[in-house]
């Protein structure tokens, strides 16, 4: 409770120092622009999912399909490798389908990655895992690009580099509130005896908030305004 005050005082006197400076190092009117706003809680909430996979994915393969660590952290490759490859083929669609489609888009692959996790029961195959991650992480590719391109986007260029800093901040916080949270609600299933049944509990009870997570983030991305005024927006800034 100490933290949360301590944390709510030093949140104000930021807010008082950024109002009055000459030259504030996050301009506060950067958050009356929609689009920023909109894709800066998106990645808060996309970059905690995946914080979270990238966790407890390996638990999964280890305490309870009984695989090796190796094994357990190669599992996290599929993710690493269908992020980037989605990205670049992101890249080369965005402006044909439109930013807002593309995020939308990639969203709804997070939502259906989400789902799947939430399916899983105590002897689905390994395989299953690799279905998930490489889901969500051609998801997250078609999220992550055209997002960070939409914050540089609707800004000038004197501006460009704290609102892109103001995305990766969000991001940042996402992962550390998240994997948090995501240790709270666990801890709550698994006592000192930790049984495979606990764990698999634990982590459900984990891969639902996740999925809860996805939903809310593709509801919010529905707020993004279209391509069009987003184009606009664009050629002003």
């Amino acid at each position: 409770m100490g933290l949360f005050a301590a944390s709510a005082i030093l949140f104000m006197l930021f807010l008082w120092v950024e109002k009055r400076a000459e030259e504030p190092m996050m301009p506060l009117s950067i958050f009356r622009i929609r689009v920023l706003n909109v894709i800066n809680f998106s990645g808060f909430l996309t970059f905690s999912i995946t914080t979270g996979l990238t966790v407890y994915s390996p638990i999964w393969i280890q305490s309870v399909l009984g695989n090796s660590a190796t094994s357990s952290g190669l599992l996290v490759m599929p993710m690493s490798l269908a992020w980037p490859l989605a990205s670049n083929i992101a890249g080369r669609l965005m402006y044909r389908i439109g930013v807002k489609a593309s995020i939308v888009f990639g969203s709804s692959l997070v939502v259906a990655g989400s789902i799947w996790l939430i399916a899983l029961q105590m002897n689905s195959p390994y395989l299953y895992w690799i279905g998930i991650l490489v889901l969500i992480g051609l998801g997250m590719g078609f999220v992550a690009t055209p997002s960070t391109v939409a914050v540089q986007s609707v800004v000038g260029w004197e501006q460009r580099g704290v609102a892109n800093a103001s995305s990766m901040l969000l991001r940042a916080m996402g992962q550390t509130v998240g994997i948090a949270v995501f240790g709270t609600i666990y801890n709550q299933h698994v006592t000192t005896l930790g049984s495979k049944t606990e764990l698999v509990a634990g982590m459900h009870a984990v891969f639902l908030l996740i999925c809860g997570i996805a939903v809310a983030n593709l509801l919010a991305v529905q707020l993004l305004p279209k391509h069009r005024n987003v184009m606009v927006q664009q050629t002003s800034a």
